[in-house]
């Protein structure tokens, strides 16, 4: 069994859809003043440690049960670890202008990101989350916008039309 504690607005979101979350992830929930328990498989209760953490970082109950299939994983990032900046203009340069930033480096690197406190959280399929962290790192660090989407982009085409294997 494993126990977290959650803030309440979190803690009524996993009670209000328990039963389709312990379908999706095989365990059963017990949600009890701002805590969240769960038993079930080992496996299993590590796969719901993830969707539970992703979901109180502010995802949809949909892109958090991604988790459960294979390929989709959860990263962190921890701001502070990365740069001792003021939190709110590194959180701002995240963002972007009217949420531009934000939603551009989603679109181009096809992952997921929600940003809670000063933690940067991603959810994405294994091959596009490596590209979605190191960009949003570099962004941290300062380095500038159009670079970090020239990265993505450049990314984005590897992924899509792989090297020639030189079979001609």
């Amino acid at each position: 069994m494993i126990e977290l504690i959650l803030d309440k607005k979190t803690a009524f979101r996993i009670l209000k859809n328990r039963n389709r979350i312990e379908k999706g992830l095989k365990v059963k929930i017990s949600v009890g003043k701002g805590k969240v328990s769960f038993t079930g498989e080992a496996e299993d209760e590590y796969v719901a440690r993830d969707v539970i953490e992703a979901i109180d970082a502010g995802f949809s109950i949909n892109k958090a049960l991604l988790l459960v299939e294979e390929d989709y994983i959860l990263e962190k990032i921890h701001i502070r670890d990365i740069s001792k900046k003021n939190i709110y203009s590194i959180k701002s340069r995240i963002i972007g202008e009217k949420g531009k930033t934000l939603s551009l480096i989603s679109e181009l690197s096809g992952c997921f990101i929600e940003l809670k406190e000063s933690d940067v959280f991603v959810i994405g399929h294994v091959e596009d989350i490596k590209d979605c962290v190191h960009a949003l790192t570099c962004l941290i660090r300062g380095i500038k916008q159009s670079n970090i989407y020239r990265y993505l982009e450049e990314g984005r085409n590897r992924r899509k039309f792989p090297e020639d294997l030189g079979l001609r």
